[in-house]
């Protein structure tokens, strides 16, 4: 009718509805049932597409699938690259997490009661493949506690522990003083160079290489609070030499600052006085 108002109701980026109660109740138990069909579809149709990728390329044989063997799936990685599935955006990872999904349904990693868990949150749990109580405990907890895939995330992590530390994290201290040593080289070259300027930019820029480098050596777990109960003898020589090195970076810089600075001024000066000519 002819100057009937309209309602508008709306979600801000919040969710914050700014209609009726009654109507937001009737808006999520709606948005809850379309959730879960639309999810249930989601998987049905990963598994089915998992299913057929399985047992096609890799003779449903899970040994196979997981083998390290870098030809077992010639196929499979051809077949990632076919222009129909680009044009569907199926990359070759979303395929191997349809896999991925599929050998965990069908292995009984998700039990009957976590079974209405989201497609990223079994994509998530795959990384515990090799621990399928830890697999149904968390599917479970993530399903009753209605956990984002953030949280399930984090519970994988904190269920896997740190992470085994790699060589150069062990011995940081060994592998910065490989790195300084390449940079003494660069240093070397850089002090037999045509251009005194040029050599001296780069011997600036190297000793502040190794002014971070330094830093980055006391973000390890060498930090040095106590030097009387360091036992480490050779960390703290090692740390006097990058403090020593820091303070001749700050006045190798200022040397250079006012050097240039003065060729600056002694180029204006000559400028100046050939034009008043």
């Amino acid at each position: 009718m002819a100057g009937t108002e309209v309602r508008r109701y709306s979600y801000d980026d919040r969710g914050t509805f700014d209609g009726p109660a009654n109507m937001r109740k009737q808006h999520d138990a709606i948005a809850a049932q379309l959730r879960d069909t639309i999810g249930s579809k989601i998987i049905e149709a990963v598994l089915d597409c998992g299913k057929l990728l399985f047992e096609e390329f890799f003779n449903g044989n899970l040994k196979n699938y997981m083998s390290k063997d870098p030809n077992k799936a010639v196929s499979f990685n051809a077949l990632c690259s076919h222009p129909e599935l680009r044009a569907m955006g199926l990359s070759g990872s979303t395929l191997r997490n349809y896999v991925n999904v599929y050998i965990q349904y069908d292995n009984g990693f998700i039990p009957r009661t976590a079974q209405s868990i989201g497609l990223s949150h079994r994509i998530r749990l795959y990384a515990l493949r090799d621990d399928r109580d830890a697999v149904r405990r968390l599917a479970t907890d993530a399903v009753e506690e209605n956990w984002t895939v953030r949280e399930l995330q984090e519970a994988i992590d904190k269920h896997k522990g740190p992470k085994p530390l790699s060589s150069r994290t062990k011995h940081p201290m060994r592998t910065l003083s490989k790195i300084f040593d390449s940079l003494e080289q660069l240093q070397s070259g850089a002090k037999q160079c045509q251009t005194k300027g040029k050599a001296a930019m780069a011997l600036m820029e190297i000793r502040e290489i190794q002014r971070h480098l330094g830093t980055i050596a006391q973000m390890y777990t060498f930090q040095v609070e106590n030097r009387d109960s360091c036992n480490n003898k050779q960390l703290l020589v090692d740390f006097d030499q990058l403090r020593d090195d820091k303070q001749q970076v700050a006045e190798d810089r200022a040397r250079e600052v006012a050097r240039r600075k003065k060729e600056r001024e002694a180029k204006a000066k000559a400028k100046k006085k050939g034009g008043s000519k």
